[in-house]
C-alpha cells in the first residue's frame, strides 16, 4: 500500500480542554493571524467574525446544525475555552490524501463550492459542554 492510499472511515476525539488551546495553540497562531502591532482586540474581533461567517458557509450535509453551534460556542469562548470537546467524523469511502490529492494541482480552495468534493459523504459531529475552570 502507499503511502497515499489509506482513509480514515471513523475517528471519534474527545477532549477536555483548561488551557489546552492557550499553552499550545494561541502562541503559535497569534503571530500568525495578528498584526505584530495597532488594537489587538479589534483584529480579534475581526477574526472572529471571519470565522462565524465561515462557519455559517459549511455544508450542512457535513456539519449539521449541532455542530456548527458548538463551532460557533467554542469560538465564542476563545481565547480561553473550558469545557469537553467531542469530535465525529464518519465517510463510508474515506478521508485520506487520495480525496485531497487534486488541491496539490489546482491550489488550495478559495470558496466553499471548491472544496466541496473534500467533503462528499463526509459527516462532522461535535458537541461542545462549557466547564467553567474554579
Amino acid at each position: 500500500m502507499s503511502a497515499t492510499g489509506f482513509s480514515v472511515t471513523k475517528l471519534d476525539l474527545s477532549v477536555v480542554t483548561h488551557g489546552l488551546f492557550e499553552w499550545y495553540v494561541l502562541m503559535a497562531l497569534g503571530p500568525a493571524f495578528l498584526p505584530g502591532e495597532g488594537d489587538m482586540q479589534a483584529a480579534v474581533a475581526g477574526l472572529k467574525a471571519q470565522a462565524a461567517a465561515g462557519i455559517a458557509l459549511l455544508p450542512e450535509a457535513t456539519f449539521p446544525v449541532g455542530t456548527k453551534a458548538a463551532m460557533e460556542a467554542v469560538l465564542t469562548e476563545l481565547p480561553n475555552p473550558s469545557g469537553s470537546l467531542t469530535l465525529a467524523l464518519r465517510s463510508a469511502a474515506g478521508v485520506g490524501p487520495s480525496r485531497v490529492l487534486g488541491f496539490a494541482m489546482t491550489g488550495v480552495p478559495r470558496t466553499m463550492a471548491e472544496a466541496a468534493p473534500a467533503f462528499d459523504g463526509v459527516v462532522i459531529d461535535m458537541e461542545w459542554q462549557h466547564d467553567p475552570v474554579e
